[in-house]
């Protein structure tokens, strides 16, 4: 019987890990004051520049710190900014949906109204955001994750009624509740804005 059990054993051992199927409830994260998280950012111009993302308060579920390129920001617990630095959005910039979601799940945000870059630009646009249906494995300098990639999609129009699109894609770690690995591309007209962010190191406590 002791036999039997260890051979048991052992051929399970050798089973492929059973990611969680489409439709299963992402965790969320218990983030805490004082958590931070250290990203390189890498422009289209290939420039690298490594900044601090940190929880400095958490008022029921808003958190308020700085973000992966150092600016001040209000988020939700889903680091969706309400605001970044004097930019301000209404109800909130989209890139990961709130808090619970699941795996292959799309949520449609529409009417977003937020500040452009630039001064007194007012823009509004609708986010659709994609869960993929299952978790994959993923290394960075930072560490190793189980992620899953969340691709957010912003049809805009500015107040001058010049149209713009962007589109970020993003590996969300719930088990530390940031995205480690991000590329984001904006284009408006002739403007266009390419940026990519890994994560290097991080905190979950004070």
């Amino acid at each position: 019987m002791g036999v039997r059990s260890s051979l048991l054993a052992a051929a399970c051992a050798l089973l492929p890990m059973v990611a969680p199927a489409a439709g299963e409830t992402v965790p969320c994260a218990a983030l805490k004051t004082g958590a931070w998280f250290r990203y390189a950012k890498t422009d289209v111009y290939d420039r690298t520049t490594e900044h601090l993302a940190k929880i400095e308060s958490i008022d029921g579920d808003r958190m308020r710190g700085t973000n992966e390129e150092g600016l001040p920001v209000v988020t939700d617990m889903s680091w969706n900014p309400y605001s970044v630095g004097e930019r301000k959005a209404d109800p909130k910039y989209y890139r990961i949906p709130e808090c619970p979601f699941s795996l292959g799940e799309t949520r449609v945000y529409k009417d977003v109204d937020y500040d452009g870059f630039a001064p007194g630009a007012r823009e509004r646009g609708t986010f659709t955001v994609t869960v993929d249906p299952e978790f994959v494995s993923l290394s960075v300098k930072g560490g190793s994750f189980k992620v899953v990639r969340v691709v957010a999609e912003l049809a805009y129009r500015t107040r001058w009624n010049s149209v713009g699109k962007a589109r970020t894609e993003s590996y969300y770690a719930p088990e530390i509740g940031a995205v480690v690995k991000k590329e984001f591309h904006e284009q408006l007209g002739v403007r266009e804005i390419r940026n990519r962010y890994e994560l290097l190191e991080y905190s979950l406590s004070k």
